[in-house]
């Protein structure tokens, strides 16, 4: 009997000795030795959430994982819309009454054209009048009506003349009809404190001043349907602070004569609620529409791919913050003020691609210190180039037959150019101040030299001709105003690859 005590005994120390091992406690040394830590497992990191912000509906969640925190802020409807995120709730919508109305020609529609006797300030425009549908809101219909805070269009609404919120000062919201297809010439210009506008799918073009002047709007939200912008659109809304966009190629594909990213001190675009900043042209893109970055700011990257052929005018003009640029290999045309005034690009590389490029293409970039010309760009617009005054490295390639009026001008640290054997013209003004430049050799395919070509090149010692006179088409003051020493072929040959005149 004690003989199996004995045994239980030892069989429960072994097995408490067991556990605490399994748990990774300290466990005694039956020799009085010290105790042996047990080392613990390495397990799985712990997942780092990527939140984004709660919504009307959403409470806060991981975008990586759906986990959530917290509740959802639930909406807040004023006259029947969430001021917060724009959703109807038509069972809270109560139709004004009192507004002047107007049957059409063929007596089967409405179209609202005044405030008539209602007094409401937060006005819903209605459906149906006198069992006819209302579908169009009249030229002028509320211009200066300051009584109006909120307006709603019913989703029958086909048509909003031009003017028709002109001037309305005291509206600080409207909700537009879905079954709009454009924003007409000055319909919210001048709504002084208009501050959000949300533009429905459906609608393709905004017309010729339509938001101008609304002074406080702070954000725009695009359709992916919009596909024109009209000149003055978005004129004077310096507060605007965000545009929201759902399709980066939709927003390429729009042409525009005014860029709200260019009104305001520093518009944010956001695509998907997320700032875009490093921007890859989508595949379906083949051509980068006018004006598509526009003054916009926070654009720090560029890649063109290969099956883009042409970049429009003015396309990334003012994008003070483009470092980087990559330009595919099959771009042909690069329209004037393309990149002009971005200050911050660095190296650029033309593709032989390229047989057009425009007026100001690449003017006053001042970072830009190196700088790859290849293939035969035939059509060069004036001043490519002008105004670089970072630029200290050019290569130009073999095939080259012009070099444009005023292609260099301002370049002013360019220390040295090698002009392609292949040329034929050097335009007027083409190296015009450029102060750093102290030699140049001008090959004997040049026919022709425009006027002060090298005009105020303070520096320019040597001027290197390879042929033995003056061709008649070179102007007479092709290097006028430069103290340059003219050597003609006979005069000097070359040493070392260098040219050196003959003692």
């Amino acid at each position: 009997m004690k003989t199996a005590k004995r045994v239980f005994s030892c069989l429960l120390t072994m097995l408490m000795v067991f556990l605490l091992v399994a748990c990774g406690e300290d466990v005694p040394d039956q020799g009085g030795k010290e105790p042996t830590k047990t080392t613990p497992t390495t397990g799985t990191p712990a997942h780092c959430h990527s939140w984004s912000d709660a919504n009307c509906v959403r409470p806060k969640t991981c975008t990586d994982c759906g986990e959530t925190e917290g509740q959802a802020l639930g909406h807040n409807f004023v006259i029947g819309v969430c001021t917060v995120c724009g959703e109807v709730d038509e069972s809270l919508l109560i139709p004004s009454e009192g507004l002047a109305f107007e049957l059409n020609q063929a007596g089967t529609a409405y179209t609202v054209v005044g405030i008539g006797t209602c007094t409401d300030s937060d006005i819903v425009i209605p459906k149906v009048h006198n069992d006819l549908p209302v579908t169009a809101v009249g030229e002028t219909a509320f211009v200066a009506c300051d009584q109006i805070t909120s307006m709603y269009l019913p989703d029958s609404i086909a048509e909003v003349e031009h003017s028709a919120f002109w001037d309305c000062d005291e509206m600080r919201s409207i909700v537009l009809s879905k079954a709009m297809v454009e924003i007409s010439d000055s319909m919210l210009e001048s709504c002084d404190n208009l501050q959000t506008l949300v533009i429905p799918e459906g609608v393709a073009s905004i017309g010729h001043g339509a938001l101008r002047k609304c002074k406080r709007l702070q954000e725009v939200t695009f359709p992916t349907t919009l596909r024109f912008v009209d000149a003055s659109a978005f004129s004077s809304c310096d507060n605007l602070q965000t545009v929201h966009i759902t399709d980066l190629a939709a927003w390429l594909r729009i042409s525009f004569e005014s860029n709200p990213l260019a009104e305001g001190d520093d518009v944010s675009l956001l695509l998907n609620g997320q700032l875009v900043t490093d921007v890859v042209i989508p595949e379906e893109i083949t051509e980068i529409q006018n004006r598509a970055f526009l003054c916009y700011k926070k654009l720090t990257s560029l890649v063109i791919h290969d099956g883009v052929t042409c970049i429009g005018i003015s396309a990334m003009e003012a994008c003070h913050g483009l470092k980087t640029v990559t330009i595919g290999q099959n771009v042909q045309t690069i329209a004037e003020q393309a990149f002009e005034n971005c200050i911050a690009i660095e190296q650029l590389t033309i593709p032989n691609s390229v047989t057009t490029i425009g007026d100001n293409a690449f003017a006053n970039c001042y970072a830009l210190s190196n700088l790859a010309v290849y293939g035969d760009l035939a059509d060069l617009g004036e001043s490519v180039f002008g105004g670089c005054t970072g630029l200290t490295d050019v290569y130009l390639d073999e095939g080259m037959t012009v070099l444009g009026t005023e292609m260099f001008i301002m370049c002013t640290s360019l220390p040295k150019i090698t002009i392609p054997s292949t040329v034929k013209e050097l335009g007027y003004g083409v190296f015009w101040s450029c102060k750093e430049l102290t030699e140049i050799v001008i090959p004997s395919s040049v026919e022709i030299i425009g006027d002060n070509a090298f005009k105020n090149c303070k520096k320019l010692e040597n001027i290197y001709c390879e042929v033995e006179s003056k061709h008649e088409k070179w102007d007479n003051g092709w290097h006028s105003e430069c103290p340059a020493k003219v050597h003609w072929l006979g005069s000097w040959q070359y040493v070392d690859g260098k040219p050196t005149v003959i003692e």
